[in-house]
């Protein structure tokens, strides 16, 4: 009988764990894993602060640097036949570090 009984319990104990771990390591996923999609946040992060009023596909955003608790990024114009300017230039147009802990932008112009 407390054979079973100590079974169970390792067995509830080891759901509990796998559980905690999926969850610890769903939560501790990177925003810079999913690269295009936080560059996109991050262009209209500071479009929205009206550093620019070019279209979103006229910026592009770059990781600077990461460490454990922030990205960070500089916005730069696009240059081509679509956006126009010199192709051989791409000026800063900010710079963009975010906090993983919150995902509030911090922005430099």
């Amino acid at each position: 009988m407390k054979s079973k009984q100590s079974r169970t319990i390792l067995t509830i104990i080891s759901i509990v764990i796998i559980v905690l771990l999926f969850f610890f390591l769903k939560t501790r996923q990177n925003p810079a894993s999913n690269n295009q999609e936080s560059q996109k946040k991050v262009i209209q992060a500071v479009i929205d602060s009206k550093l620019t009023t070019l279209r979103p596909d006229c910026l592009k955003a770059d990781i600077t640097n990461q460490t454990s608790t922030t990205i960070d990024y500089e916005i730069r114009e696009v240059h081509n036949e679509a956006c126009g300017g010199d192709p051989e230039t791409a000026p800063r147009v900010a710079s963009v570090r975010i906090d993983l802990q919150t995902h509030l932008p911090t922005i430099e112009p």
